[in-house]
């Protein structure tokens, strides 16, 4: 059995927070109806979303590095408490992936999917995230993002059929539960259960991560539905999305690959009420973040479930004289809620290590989701996946069918 496999070394990947919690932004309660950009509408309508202002570089909403703010006095995502890493197998995990994906169906061996697919630098999420882990699990890692963002982009497409994204959630349900693929599965669902079957062979007999990981995909495809019923334009109200948004963002499987990586014969370090909004803190603040950056590219694909589109279309009166003014204010709240978020992690922290059931797993368990923070931040300066609307993996209207 292995256990505690990268265990101590954990307390390497970031140290302990210092900061003083920040409040998070008062929701607006005002019920957000539509968010599409008719100049007549969002003109005249006090419940439709600011119009998009996408038509030159200079009229991206995000215009700026978060990390560095937009000026002297305006928010930064903050992140100097923890300590960057990467794993010495990124290159090794990188050029795996890629070999990987062709060998499954997912992407053809050349042209614009195949380049789409080395621009995410899955390998380079999953090295920042999993610092200390072996080249085989972080092969395994960067194969389960990929997968995760095609699935994504999926579900996303305005264009898909209804009936097949349907079809493939349900069936992305069964198998990451465990069930075998059958006649009929397309590539996607084949590379799930690929990466699937590879996770369970890294566990016990009892299965004490595997269940975990299963539901957590569940969850995960629960929340793409949830997403499905505003395709049409309909922004989600802020309460709402709050709720949604830890299923819809597909970090709970992560965060089970971490409790996987560290001990696999036992869960009971993350067995814990504060432990568990420790987790809940860190997937927002990775959610969040990535609404951040990925704004113009979501706005440009008709996107709505997104945090900066729901701020703005709360603050949205409809008689603003300046439509990026509403956009700006939206960035900078969703910035404030994501460094909040950090700051609540870090006093949640300092309460569970100073427990006395507080033991080594549990240290390294909560390093592992600090790490997970900073990682997917730093991942955002790697990939050119929200660069432009161009970089999904799945086109829009892409079909999925058996290879």
């Amino acid at each position: 059995m292995r256990k505690l496999i990268v265990g101590s070394l954990m307390f390497a990947v970031a140290s302990a927070f210092v900061c003083a919690p920040t409040p998070v932004p008062k929701a607006n309660r005002r019920r957000a109806a539509s968010c599409k950009s008719s100049s007549s509408s969002s003109s005249s309508s006090s419940d439709a979303s600011p119009e998009r202002p996408h038509t030159t570089k200079e009229d991206r909403v995000l215009r700026f590095d978060p990390r560095r703010g937009r000026d002297e006095t305006g928010p930064r995502l903050e992140c100097d408490n923890l300590e960057p890493a990467l794993n010495a197998f990124v290159e090794d995990a990188h050029a795996h992936s890629l070999r990987w994906a062709v060998a499954v169906g997912l992407v053809p061996e050349s042209g614009r999917a195949f380049q789409r697919l080395e621009g995410l630098r899955a390998a380079w999420l999953a090295a920042r995230v999993y610092p200390l882990v072996g080249r085989d699990e972080l092969c395994l890692v960067a194969d389960l993002f990929s997968v995760l963002f095609a699935f994504d982009d999926l579900v996303e497409d305005q264009h898909a059929d209804a009936l097949r994204v349907t079809t493939e959630q349900n069936r992305f349900v069964a198998v990451g539960r465990g069930a075998p693929v059958r006649k009929g599965d397309s590539t996607l669902t084949k590379a799930l259960a690929d990466v699937v079957g590879r996770v369970a062979e890294l566990g016990d007999d009892e299965k004490a991560w595997l269940g975990r990981f299963g539901e957590s995909i569940a969850d995960y495809v629960a929340g793409c539905r949830w997403e499905l019923h505003f395709r049409e334009g309909a922004v989600p109200s802020r309460a709402a999305y709050a709720k949604m948004r830890p299923l819809t963002s597909a970090v709970a499987p992560a965060i089970a690959l971490v409790g996987l990586f560290l001990d696999n014969t036992r869960t009971d370090f993350a067995d814990d009420a504060l432990v568990r909004q420790l987790e809940l803190a860190a997937n927002n603040h990775v959610a969040w973040a990535n609404d951040i950056y990925s704004i113009d590219k979501e706005l440009n694909g008709g996107t709505t479930c997104n945090l900066v589109v729901v701020l703005a279309h709360d603050d949205d009166d409809g008689e603003s004289s300046s439509r990026s003014s509403v956009w700006d204010k939206a960035l900078d709240r969703a910035i404030e809620a994501c460094n909040a978020e950090l700051h609540a992690f870090a006093d949640l922290e300092h309460v569970v290590v100073l427990r006395d059931d507080c033991d080594l797993a549990r240290r390294a368990y909560v390093q592992g989701l600090k790490a997970l923070i900073r990682g997917t931040l730093d991942w955002h300066s790697d990939t050119r996946r929200y660069s432009s609307s161009e970089q999904q993996l799945l086109p829009p209207g892409t079909v999925l069918s058996p290879p």
